[in-house]
């Protein structure tokens, strides 16, 4: 019989029979048994509560949040804990957050008057209706399994709606072009 063992047959019998009674014919501490009494099934009711509370905010996430959000989030809830243990926790436990690649910045190849220029053609332009300037906005969309997508859409500049939007695997001239001919052609623009 192991100690743990021991101190829960102990913690059972007490109730009816007494404690030092119960700890001599067992040959075991009284001193011992009321430690662990008074640390050890604290301890393990506490760490078997933090557990649960990890894989609740884990799961919460879907598995996005690692131990500084997770620990964030309990703290916010009034549970005490710092990310190292939170981190060894998720260790222990065997979940890890689910971390993507972030999209590399690419340095312009304009100058800064040259983007000067850009930005000041429709600076000045008197715009009083729809479909007198349109302008463009591509969105990276970073997906864990396919790679990145680009939203590429044109935006009315006078009513400020999308006028027509695609979704592709890069974000080439062709596409682009393509995009804006279909759209010049559903608006007898072209």
């Amino acid at each position: 019989m192991g100690g743990v063992l021991y101190y829960e047959s102990i913690n059972i019998l007490s109730k009816d029979y007494n404690l030092l009674t119960i700890c001599n014919a067992l040959n075991v501490n009284r001193s011992s048994y009321l430690y662990w009494l008074n640390t050890g099934i604290f301890n393990e009711k506490i760490t078997t509560q933090f557990y649960c509370q990890i894989i609740q905010v884990y799961a919460d996430s879907n598995g996005i949040y690692g131990s500084p959000k997770i620990t964030a989030i309990l703290n916010k809830k009034g549970i005490d804990c710092s990310i190292s243990k939170v981190a060894k926790a998720m260790h222990l436990l065997g979940i890890r957050s689910i971390v993507s690649k972030k999209f590399p910045h690419r340095k312009s190849t304009l100058t800064n008057e040259e983007k000067s220029l850009i930005v000041n053609l429709i600076k000045d332009l008197d715009i009083v209706k729809i479909n007198q300037v349109w302008t463009t906005d591509v969105t990276y969309i970073p997906t864990i399994n396919e790679g990145t997508f680009y939203l590429i859409s044109y935006i009315d500049y006078f009513s400020k709606k999308v006028v027509a939007w695609g979704l592709y695997e890069d974000q080439k001239t062709d596409k682009l072009m393509l995009l804006l001919k279909l759209q010049l052609k559903k608006e007898n623009l072209y």
